[in-house]
């Protein structure tokens, strides 16, 4: 984490010192300026990426447990599979309070 505050840091400066030449701005107005561009751009990015990430995210809501439900009806199909489903509770929780059944 120190790393990356670091690393943000130095980009900010280097682009801040680049807007400074440039413009011939004060470093302070500089820096102002780049911490406003990155925040328009995430703004814009988040504007034209949000509905589709939220339309992905709903889709997965609904498909999610339906294929969860697809797949332990495939491992229920093997010997182990059974098994497993056998021995397991329906709520993971009871495995912990249940100590009766704890192998330990």
């Amino acid at each position: 984490m120190v790393f990356a505050g670091v690393f943000f840091s130095v980009l900010l400066n280097a682009f801040a010192n680049w807007i400074n030449r440039k413009t011939k701005l004060r470093y302070s107005f500089s820096l102002i300026v780049v911490v406003l561009l990155i925040a328009v751009f995430f703004t814009a990015l988040f504007m034209l990426l949000g509905p589709s990430i939220s339309k992905q995210l709903n889709e997965m809501v609904e498909t999610l447990p339906k294929s969860l439900q697809s797949l332990q009806e495939k491992i229920k199909q093997t010997e182990i599979g059974r098994t497993i489903f056998d021995e397991v509770p329906e709520k993971p929780q009871d495995l912990i309070q249940d100590k009766s059944r704890c192998v330990f």
